[in-house]
């Protein structure tokens, strides 16, 4: 600014990412050349920035860098300034700003990042990709104790934890080592992640000076709060965390808006870990493994959005889907509202009024509404499967949030799940007839498994139906029953299904076999028929032998003098319907 008083403007014009330079202070007059054609302070600050006099070259670039700074330019104006004037210089909000802010731009000098998913090399926006998530940091963890270790933990609640983050240099110098890098938290989980709205900051931290292609890790303590927890859950609990790294001269390239997500994605300087880890938990009669995530809308208008879930792509060994059952279980509110909404589920199948069960390896949750100022929460429930078992131990579930408006993800949750090995690798048989009178009494058994375990049965509805090693029914109909087995200590399950038919005849069994001169068969009849018949054939189809049953007996000879030696099947018919058969061997 050239006017005379114009040092008077700078407290005015003072803000973010602002240098101000005056021809005079705020009681001066500013004044012009001997020739009268500038203002004496601009036209040499014109000069600067241009590198150029009206009649020959300026070198205004003190440090030889190529550029002329604000700084630079200011310096060579005020020093050839020969008229009664003081030139006055501000910038309180960003007081190196005129080091490194150019016409062309903030110079950086050097770049500080942390990376969003471990591709990120600092590029801004980080690369719209879905796998790995960008909001799940490698360099951002967190733990109980400051121990320096490398494997993110759950918080212990209204204690004192400790926030490590690798902060990286991408830029072309070292570092002042006056930057600051400030950590927020908030419970893990999904929803309308707004900012700043429910972001606590936990403290902050000088980073100390950084080469070009260096890193430095940083650890910031502070108090966790103390939070309601359920009744079955550890006193650790699953914060995430977000840092920041604020500088005088690496600015955010990108404004900060309400979206968290956003955020994060435009600007390398923010950074993100929000993940969940599981923890093996008794509940009620067993142990298996639970995590817990916050479900919110800290806005006074309801939110839509569309889950997504998967394992991560490319991901070593088997997939936790594949290797366990997950069941993701919401708030009773949250499902009403979707069903109301016409919300759709692929990829899952809901098996109570809150819960759905993983299918598929890609899974949706779509029109899911969250209700204006909700604070809920929502449940994985794992339970792994012996005859999937791997020697694999770490897993890890996605699960994505997506604006329903344009598509665009707007954040994810990581669930973590350290798997208990294994020992006793048990299968679920069960044992009984799978043929039945129709009507009649059933009862199948399952072999224990050596161990404690809950036994339960479903029916072809899936219904649980029984509970216990053994299940009687009445045969109304053809069934198909499934056994689960659970052992209690560790939560590991397997199944095992068997589907008994209904009949009105059944051969209960054919003696002597193989046989040469008579057999005896022994049979039973569903007291609702009145006649039935028994045949043996040979496998062309043949009738060796035809005679009708006693329906008020169980045992039928046959002789077997006239049949020649080979093999035949023994049936029981009912109305010309075939009921039941066996195979004989004659000599």
């Amino acid at each position: 600014m050239e006017q005379c008083f114009s040092g008077g403007y700078a407290t005015s014009l003072a803000g973010d990412n602002r240098v101000i330079a005056t021809a005079c202070s705020a009681n001066e007059s500013s004044w012009s050349r001997n020739d009268n054609i500038f203002d004496e302070f601009c036209y040499h600050w014109v000069s600067a920035v241009n590198s150029i006099y009206s009649n020959g070259i300026v070198n205004a670039d003190y440090n030889n860098d190529g550029y002329v700074t604000m700084d630079e330019a200011f310096l060579y104006a005020k020093t050839h300034d020969a008229c009664n004037e003081t030139p006055q210089y501000s910038s309180p909000q960003n007081p190196n700003l005129g080091k490194y802010l150019t016409l062309n731009g903030v110079l950086k000098y050097y770049d500080l990042y942390l990376r969003d998913n471990a591709p990120d090399n600092g590029t801004e926006p980080t690369a719209a990709i879905i796998y790995p998530s960008p909001y799940d940091s490698p360099d951002l963890w967190l733990r109980r104790f400051a121990d320096g270790g490398t494997e993110h933990q759950l918080a212990k609640q209204g204690a004192t934890n400790y926030v490590y983050a690798k902060v990286r240099n991408r830029g072309q110098t070292t570092t002042v080592g006056r930057d600051t890098l400030r950590i927020f938290i908030k419970r893990a989980g999904i929803g309308l992640n707004a900012w700043p709205n429910g972001w606590v900051e936990l403290g902050n931290s000088v980073i100390p000076a950084i080469q070009p292609g260096d890193s430095a890790v940083v650890c910031v303590p502070g108090l966790f709060p103390s939070q309601p927890s359920l009744p079955y859950l550890p006193p650790d609990i699953n914060y995430m965390l977000l840092a920041r790294i604020e500088s005088n001269v690496d600015f955010l390239t990108v404004d900060e808006e309400g979206n968290t997500g956003q955020n994060i994605i435009s600007n390398n300087n923010i950074s993100c870990k929000n993940v969940v880890v599981s923890n093996s938990i008794w509940i009620g009669d067993m142990t298996t493994d639970v995590a817990v995530a916050r479900m919110e809308n800290d806005s006074d208008k309801p939110f839509t959005t569309n889950l997504m879930c998967s394992s991560p792509l490319n991901e070593q060994g088997k997939p936790l889907y594949k290797e366990a059952e997950i069941r993701m279980i919401f708030d009773k509110q949250i499902i009403e509202l979707w069903q109301k909404n016409g919300g759709m589920v692929n990829g899952m199948r809901r098996i109570n009024d809150t819960t759905f069960l993983v299918t598929a390896t890609e899974t949706s949750l779509e029109g899911l509404i969250i209700p204006a100022n909700y604070k809920g929460q929502m449940t994985f429930r794992v339970n792994f499967l012996t005859q999937e078992y791997t020697e694999k131990e770490k897993y890890e579930y996605i699960v994505r949030e997506f604006d329903i408006a344009n598509e665009n993800m707007i954040g994810s949750l990581t669930l973590i799940v350290n798997k208990f090995p294994k020992s006793n690798l048990f299968k679920a048989e069960i044992e009984g007839s799978n043929l039945a009178l129709r009507n009649a009494n059933v009862t199948l058994s399952a072999d224990n498994i050596g161990e404690a375990a809950i036994y339960n049965w479903y029916n072809t509805s899936k219904e649980l139906v029984g509970s216990g090693e053994s299940l009687s029914v009445t045969a109304a109909s053809t069934e198909k029953y499934t056994l689960e087995v659970i052992a209690t200590a560790d939560g590991y399950k397997d199944y095992d299904s068997v589907v008994v038919a209904t009949s009105l005849g059944r051969i209960e069994s054919v003696s002597p076999n193989p046989a040469n001169a008579h057999v005896t068969v022994a049979y039973s009849l569903s007291g609702e028929i009145a006649s039935a018949s028994i045949k043996v054939q040979n496998v062309a189809g043949q009738i060796f032998y035809s005679a009708p049953l006693n329906t008020s007996v169980n045992l039928h000879v046959i002789d077997l003098q006239a049949i020649p030696a080979g093999q035949y099947t023994v049936r029981i018919e009912c109305a010309g319907n075939v009921q039941d058969t066996k195979t004989l061997i004659v000599n």
